[in-house]
């Protein structure tokens, strides 16, 4: 336990917030003024959005309780969470394990590494701890102290601590027996590449395959129906996740001390039995990420003649493609948007059911589609981060012999590729399953100025604080505040619009709103586009690189 600790401690001092914050604080205090004034702005902005889930969260509870069917709402809420800890669960623990630079180091260490891969999934864990606390606490409170069930909420927060790990360690056994397979592969970063998308996909059609067994139409009665014989609804739940459901028993009383042991002994005996296996496979897998590969290589070939952006632009998408944590967080819009359109129209049953094309109007389906693809696709952490993923090799950018604003261009040109390519298939999908071609048209042309004004905007700010210290490529593309401004921007420019939408719609129309829109969005767009190339290049003539 002494080196576990020893570890954790290491891993906290050279790669945790707090001890990147406080090096910044004595080594360059302007910047570290500018991080946390950037992190007061951040949680205020965040403040309201999570004071209405907490209103959210308490009216659900009531209307639950009121039903008698709060076991039905934890079970739910506990499922979710373990579901979409698996998706997201599984890139970082493939990331974390198998792909961080400190891996070389950790290989050389007299140390068993059943013992360092307990310190990078306690690492995960308590990441996931974080915002099982932010979602699931307040159900937990409220449902405590409507029910006047004050044990509950203790039981409900060890239930809390447990439930991270379920998910985690589902993921972890996952990558530990897959990844040594890339050992076999010429090109191993891409092969582990495939097989979290392969690993994605099934989750997903698993998600869809309960969906259909679902009704096709679910109207007041059915919702009635289903209230009223809540028991079958309740035993329905708990055949997805069982472990979901004795957690769920433990808070709401239904055998208590049983399904508290239950859920004691999954996590222990889960992960009891992961450390087991892990000790004996995780240093295969990630030994198959630090030997090169063995096989015949081929003679270096000059590069082909390109112009200066053009050279720009493919170098970025090789990086991207290369390396397994970018290609997993900047395209996971690209297979994440068009899987859920496909879900939603397969699970709706005919296109008929869906009834938007006779009774909507085309421009207001066009709006509600364009915001929903221009959200979804400009979740961009590819993007918002091309200067921040340079790192430590940014200085090659000022010595080559190209202006700025040249690779500014090519980058730019790549955030809105990666953008267009988790649109376009969006829009088809959408095109054929729900909306007129002439809806699905629009919408694509207001999901893809959403999207440009979202990659200028973020650009701006890469150039003015790129992170170029980082010490692995996921922290580089998802551990800095970089990496959330594509969500943040994407947010306020969909709430600005539609404000403009409901106004213009009040006053003239759906069809006004929307030319309205798209007249601003195309304006914006060529306004901020200039912006991001020259005002770019001049922030980043500034870095000292």
């Amino acid at each position: 336990m002494k080196t576990f600790f020893r570890l954790m401690r290491f891993q906290e001092r050279t790669t945790g917030l707090l001890a990147s914050l406080k090096f910044m604080a004595r080594s360059d205090p302007k910047e570290f003024k500018k991080n946390i004034t950037v992190l007061i702005v951040l949680a205020v902005a965040l403040a309201p959005m999570y004071g209405l889930y907490l209103i959210t969260a308490g009216s659900i509870t009531a209307a639950f309780a009121a039903l008698e069917m709060q076991r039905a709402l934890f079970t739910l809420a506990f499922t979710a969470f373990c579901a979409v800890g698996l998706v997201f669960g599984l890139f970082s623990m493939i990331s974390r394990l198998f792909l961080c630079r400190d891996n070389e180091f950790y290989a050389m260490l007299p140390v068993k590494q059943s013992t360092v891969y307990a310190v990078k999934v306690t690492r995960l864990y308590i990441t996931q701890l974080i915002f099982a606390f932010l979602f699931l606490t307040p159900i937990t409170v409220c449902y405590g102290l409507t029910s006047g069930d004050i044990p509950a909420i203790f039981i409900g927060f060890l239930m809390i601590l447990i439930i991270p790990s379920v998910p985690l360690l589902i993921a972890s056994l996952l990558s530990v027996l897959f990844m040594p397979l890339t050992a076999y592969a010429k090109n191993r970063e891409r092969a582990a590449m495939i097989i979290s998308t392969v690993f994605m996909l099934l989750i997903v059609t698993g998600q869809m395959l309960l969906s259909r067994n679902m009704p096709e139409e679910i109207d007041q009665a059915y919702i009635m129906a289903l209230l009223q014989g809540n028991s079958e609804f309740i035993n329905s739940l708990s055949g997805i996740f069982p472990p979901a459901a004795w957690m769920a028993c433990a808070v709401t009383g239904t055998q208590r001390l049983l399904n508290l042991a239950l859920s004691v002994l999954t996590a222990v005996g889960g992960g009891f039995l992961a450390w087991l296996i892990a000790g004996r496979l995780y240093y295969r897998g990630m030994q198959a990420q630090l030997e090169g590969h063995r096989g015949k290589h081929k003679k270096a070939q000059l590069a082909s003649r390109s112009s200066a952006v053009a050279a720009v632009f493919k170098k970025e998408w090789r990086v991207i493609t290369k390396t397994p944590v970018y290609a997993m967080n900047a395209l996971s819009g690209a297979v994440v948007l068009p899987l859920m359109c496909i879900i939603i129209g397969l699970s709706s049953g005919d296109r008929g059911s869906l009834r938007l094309a006779g009774e909507v109007d085309i421009w207001l389906a066009a709006l509600i589609a364009g915001a929903f693809m221009g959200f979804m696709g400009t979740i961009n952490t590819g993007g918002a981060t091309m200067i921040t993923r340079e790192g430590k090799s940014f200085f090659v950018l000022k010595m080559i012999p190209v202006d700025l604003r040249t690779v500014v261009k090519g980058k730019l040109l790549c955030s809105l590729s990666i953008n267009l390519i988790s649109i376009l298939p969006s829009a088809i999908i959408i095109a054929v399953l729900f909306i007129s071609p002439v809806s699905a048209l629009a919408a694509f042309v207001i999901a893809m100025l959403i999207g440009v004004s979202d990659s200028c905007i973020c650009m701006l700010f890469d150039c003015y604080r790129p992170k170029l210290d980082w010490s692995s490529p996921q922290v580089a593309i998802k551990q800095t505040l970089n990496s959330g401004m594509c969500m943040l921007v994407s947010m306020a420019l969909i709430v600005a619009l539609s404000v403009v939408g409901v106004l213009m719609g009040i006053a003239l129309g759906a069809f006004a709103a929307a030319a309205t829109i798209i007249v601003l969005l195309a304006v914006s767009s060529a306004v901020l586009c200039r912006l991001a190339v020259s005002k770019g290049a001049a922030m980043l003539q500034k870095i000292n690189g």
